[in-house]
């Protein structure tokens, strides 16, 4: 049987511990903040957010001030960049000339 770091128990407390202990906490206190209760809105939420990560400052100001009170799935999410990108297409100096 593989060992899973979530159900290995060791005899005494190590340094290292610690840390994952902290992470932890703060995961799961993140998903009960995001208001995420079933695996898919978990897989939901991490994927928008990776998605965040990549945006331009500009369009994630966009994103965060559309979402207001509570955070977009993917499906969305994806949308909104969409309307936001096409939008500001033919603005000077954001793309090439066409």
């Amino acid at each position: 049987m593989g060992e899973c770091f979530f159900w290995y128990r060791p005899t005494r407390v190590v340094p290292d511990q610690k840390p994952l202990n902290g992470r932890c906490k703060r995961s799961l206190y993140y998903l009960q903040n995001r208001k995420a209760k079933t695996l898919e809105q978990v897989r939901d939420l991490l994927v928008s957010d990776r998605i965040k990560e990549t945006l331009s400052p500009a369009c994630l100001r966009h994103v965060l001030s559309t979402e207001e009170t509570g955070w977009f799935g993917p499906e969305k999410l994806t949308e909104v960049i969409d309307t936001y990108e096409n939008s500001q297409m033919y603005l000077p100096g954001k793309y090439s000339k066409f």
